[in-house]
């Protein structure tokens, strides 16, 4: 009899625990997961709406609301909306400097230039990419560096700021390497030739 009360017991236990589970709401991690489902699908409106659920879903400064947060960007910049893409890419940096994620930083900027790549804007892009060095020395990133290398100096070539010829070698000395390889002389450097 004891053994039979212990089966129902545990039997209820586990099906009130289970409704339980029913009954919370979504996480930031089920709407961006499902986001994700639809984005793989095509169906970018869904996906823009799910991510935006969990987004406003996520009462912290959790992984998949930072995730949802740049899959909009991502979403938006390849739809052609510049603003609404840098504004996402802007959320998504504050939200890596909150949580002190370098990375994320970096590549927030990294997407931030891309929504600045139009003429007027070019100079805005180049700072994003500098800061984004800065970033990248002070947390000895060196691996991320050579990721953003060719975007940046595409964006220094565009400015006219940049001598693609010299490639990017690691040097012994203390050369700064984006600059090394954009052809932009050191600050106690004086500038290279035309020939050079």
């Amino acid at each position: 009899m004891k053994r039979v009360t212990r089966v129902f017991l545990m039997a209820f236990l586990l099906l009130s625990a289970v409704a339980c589970r029913q009954q919370q709401p979504p996480s930031a991690e089920s709407y961006y997961m499902q986001g994700k489902a639809y984005e793989q699908q095509g169906r970018t409106a869904d996906a823009l709406r799910q991510y935006q659920l969990a987004f406003g879903n996520g009462s912290d400064n959790s992984e998949y609301v930072r995730k949802s947060i740049n899959a909009m960007g991502q979403l938006y910049l390849a739809a052609g909306r510049r603003d609404d893409a840098l504004t996402q890419f802007r959320r998504s940096y504050d939200y890596a400097a909150s949580s002190h994620d370098t990375v994320l930083m970096v590549l927030s900027l990294r997407d931030m230039s891309r929504c600045l790549r139009t003429p007027e804007w070019l100079p805005s892009a180049a700072n994003c990419f500098e800061r984004a060095d800065q970033l990248i020395t002070s947390a000895r990133l060196d691996s991320l560096r050579q990721q953003l290398l060719p975007e940046w100096i595409d964006v220094l070539t565009q400015l006219g700021r940049a001598n693609t010829r010299t490639p990017y070698t690691p040097s012994p000395s203390p050369v700064h390497p984006v600059r090394h390889a954009a052809g932009i002389p050191e600050p106690s450097q004086s500038a290279p030739s035309p020939g050079r």
